[in-house]
């Protein structure tokens, strides 16, 4: 199993939200769409009085693109998916707050 569902267990957080999954196509990025869709997200929790939310996310991704929005690392591990140097990602859960 990968290391997500430890990163949540060490974290001692319980989340009542999660943002499971958030991708946009390269060609999108830097227009505002992914601005425009977090904002979708954070409004629903707040319309449905969610105040804090998880996200796993790993280090091939945007992570930057999350702190900018507020969210805090607060785990982080190293994993392989066989053993070797090459296959090796970091895996970060972050916390947000709406």
């Amino acid at each position: 199993m990968c290391c997500t569902w430890d990163l949540n267990l060490r974290s001692k957080k319980n989340f009542t939200a999660a943002l499971n999954l958030f991708i946009l196509d390269e060609r999108y990025q830097g227009m505002g769409v992914g601005s425009k869709l977090y904002s979708i997200f954070t409004e629903y929790l707040a319309e449905n009085k969610i105040q804090e939310f998880f996200l796993f996310t790993d280090n091939s991704s945007n992570f930057i693109f999350y702190e900018r929005k507020g969210l805090v690392r607060i785990a982080e591990e190293k994993y392989s998916w066989d053993h070797s140097e090459d296959s090796t990602e970091l895996y970060y859960l972050y916390e947000g707050k709406v």
